[in-house]
């Protein structure tokens, strides 16, 4: 939370293009990698006309081992970002 690498970590701030699942309009904006362990930062656009609520099993793989969504309700119109936490080698 406090926007700093951790030490073993390397930050690689990227923006990858971004993909439509259903009204979500989502795209990778930074990737953070260790040696076991794989951090991602996805930032969530709600395109749709209706509220939507984001929970872990919308935003995440099931291998993640961690979930954090900064606003799980999310307007028409709105952003929030979303913090995965997987082991590497488990997509």
């Amino acid at each position: 939370y406090s926007n700093q690498v951790v030490d073993g970590y390397e930050m690689r701030q990227r923006a990858l293009r971004p993909v439509y699942v259903g009204n979500l309009k989502v795209q990778m904006i930074a990737e953070y990698r260790g040696a076991e362990f794989t951090g991602r930062v996805l930032r969530i656009e709600n395109k749709g006309a209706a509220p939507v609520t984001l929970t872990e099993a919308t935003v995440a793989p099931s291998s993640a081992l961690a979930v954090s969504i900064a606003e799980p309700k999310l307007d028409p119109g709105k952003v929030t970002t979303a913090y995965l936490v997987s082991q590497n080698g488990r997509q």
